[in-house]
């Protein structure tokens, strides 16, 4: 797996690695991005803000980028949210579990919300439609993975930000056009 997408050739996909983890030269899954995605993909900004309306691949960039981190930096602590439970379940959770290949996975707790990696990373599904400050206070984020973030209250966003404390990771919201919470435009 590699970071970066070159724009020229968009394809992105998950090589299978042998017991040393060296590529195989195997793909599992390819995607074709489009060159928004390729934007968002390669950006290296402190926070990256995907903005498109239906069907445009939200959720597809914000999962895949979340898995790749995971990989990329054993050890990874990452957050993957959207406002409501019901939406986390039939977004996030569905796009993960129909995109991420089985043999990353060493446990899924699912009443705990969380997706634990070979390599020790794991990755936390959370609804942020009630969570409070004292249930993030504690994280220490490589990266949180915001679906619709324009629906998420602007005080669990900036509690959020303050728990990004691990380097060479991703901040990264995806957010509906139409709707940008005024947390999420940019700021001076």
């Amino acid at each position: 797996m590699t970071m970066k997408v070159d724009p020229k050739n968009p394809v992105f996909g998950f090589d299978i690695r042998d017991k040393e983890g060296k590529p195989t030269g195997e793909i599992i899954s390819k995607w074709e991005f489009n060159p928004a995605q390729v934007r968002f993909w390669n950006s290296d900004k402190k926070f990256v803000l995907f903005s498109g309306g239906y069907g445009c691949g939200k959720s597809l960039m914000l999962t895949l980028k979340a898995i790749v981190l995971s990989m990329e930096y054993p050890n990874n602590y990452i957050l993957m949210g959207r406002r409501t439970y019901p939406e986390l379940r039939d977004t996030l959770l569905k796009e993960f579990f129909n995109i991420c290949p089985d043999g990353l996975i060493r446990d899924y707790l699912k009443a705990e919300g969380r997706v634990i990696f070979y390599n020790k990373s794991e990755i936390i599904f959370r609804h942020l439609d009630t969570i409070a400050e004292c249930e993030i206070r504690s994280r220490n984020l490589g990266a949180a993975f915001i679906d619709q973030a324009e629906d998420i209250e602007k005080a669990v966003f900036d509690g959020l930000r303050g728990r990004w404390r691990r380097t060479r990771s991703g901040r990264l919201v995806a957010a509906h056009p139409r709707r940008p919470g005024l947390h999420l435009r940019r700021r001076p």
